[in-house]
């Protein structure tokens, strides 16, 4: 943590964090994956072995 973000929780502030593009990245395949199996396209198995790819893709 550096002197500007103590400084900015002393006064109430949030801090400000960095946004890899990689996070949004997986958080978009996420809710493309979510709403594929809210809609029926996807069945829950589909949807499980999907998200469990994403899970290991990330290590």
């Amino acid at each position: 943590m550096t002197e500007t973000d103590v400084y900015r929780l002393s006064k109430g502030e949030s801090v400000d964090k960095r946004i890899r593009k990689k996070m949004v990245s997986n958080q978009h395949t996420l809710k493309i994956l979510c709403d594929q199996y809210l809609t029926g396209t996807m069945s829950m198995v589909e949807f499980l072995q999907n998200v469990g790819h994403q899970i290991c893709l990330w290590h």
